[in-house]
């Protein structure tokens, strides 16, 4: 029983960050929803909501991960770093509109700058 524990969450690491991090974006703007603050306030709290789901993404899938979590950390960030190229050029960049391009930049940024804090406790642990 030992053995498997760490295999299990080796399986679940991913789908559980990339849960974690959906549930996180679509609490947070469910909470815009019930109280609105008017447009301004819409705008700000979709890049919010954006970059602290990128955050939290990118923290379960290094709490979940039994070992090597620079490893998983780098991982994470490396395959941000190259979405990034391939979505600005596979997606039309006024397609969905300009928010829908500031909050994938948002949730990119979330993503690298938890990253960046990760791999620093780790370097310090």
């Amino acid at each position: 029983m030992d053995k498997l524990h760490p295999i299990i969450r080796w399986i679940i690491f991913i789908p559980a960050s990339l849960l974690v991090g959906w549930a996180s974006y679509y609490v947070l703007m469910l909470a815009h929803y019930m109280k609105n603050f008017g447009e301004l306030a819409y705008y700000f709290n979709h890049l919010t909501a954006a970059s602290l789901s990128g955050a939290v993404f990118i923290y379960i899938g290094f709490y979940i991960a039994p070992s090597f979590k620079k490893r998983v950390v780098i991982a994470y960030v490396l395959l941000t770093l190259i979405s990034i190229p391939l979505t600005f050029f596979t997606t039309p960049i006024l397609e969905e509109g300009i928010v829908e391009n500031l909050r994938f930049s948002a949730q990119t940024i979330g993503i690298l700058f938890m990253g960046w804090y990760l791999y620093r406790e780790e370097e310090n642990a």
